[in-house]
């Protein structure tokens, strides 16, 4: 029992400890032209050391990563081979909202993050 307490309260304290708010969109006009928009909250990722929060929609990743203290690194990379994309270090503004993105065509990806 007090293990299991011991990994509770360990689970509990690791999800504090990145408290990021963000979204991956995709925004396209379809076949009719009309704007279309997908969205996607970023989730934890526990399979890294790292704090990391990460999703995707159809072939583009979005990942954010703190990697020192109030440092970040934001990315949205595409398949197939996720080679290819965008990355860069986040700088919030005085909102506490950071903003990446993406264009390929016609198609906006955004990667939106508050503190």
């Amino acid at each position: 029992m007090k293990k299991m307490t011991q990994i509770t309260l360990a689970l509990i304290l690791a999800s504090s400890t990145f408290a990021m708010e963000c979204v991956g969109s995709k925004t396209f006009r379809d076949n009719l032209g009309n704007s279309q928009r997908k969205e996607v909250i970023l989730e934890k990722a526990f399979d890294y050391s790292d704090d990391k929060i990460h999703a995707d929609i159809e072939e583009a990743y979005f990942v954010f990563t703190k990697y020192d203290q109030e440092k970040y690194v934001a990315k949205i990379t595409f398949g197939p081979d996720y080679t290819k994309g965008i990355a860069s270090t986040a700088t919030f503004d005085m909102n506490n909202r950071f903003e990446l993105a993406s264009v390929n065509g016609g198609t906006v990806y955004k990667l939106v993050c508050r503190k």
